[in-house]
């Protein structure tokens, strides 16, 4: 069944801090040389709210069965927005 994804709000900054520890999980068993392991204040419910209240950044929130189970963030780059403005008077 395919997932449910949804843009994320932010009210969702507990989920995707949550998340985000078992993504760092992940990357540190697979890659230990490479990844640190996660740790309390890896990545917090704050600075999902930095990152959700800035608008260089969008995020999209992942649903199976109505449980979070996967999120996506991206950073617009300032090359993209000059480039989406240079029609633009």
């Amino acid at each position: 069944m395919p997932a449910d994804v949804r843009t994320a709000r932010p009210e969702d900054a507990g989920t995707i801090a949550e998340l985000k520890v078992d993504v760092q999980r992940i990357h540190t068993d697979a890659h230990p040389w490479r990844f640190k392991p996660p740790a309390p204040h890896t990545f917090t419910e704050k600075d999902a709210q930095d990152l959700l209240s800035n608008p260089g950044y969008f995020a999209f929130l992942a649903f199976d069965e109505g449980a979070p189970n996967g999120y996506l963030v991206a950073e617009l780059s300032t090359a993209l927005r000059r480039r989406d403005s240079s029609h633009m008077n």
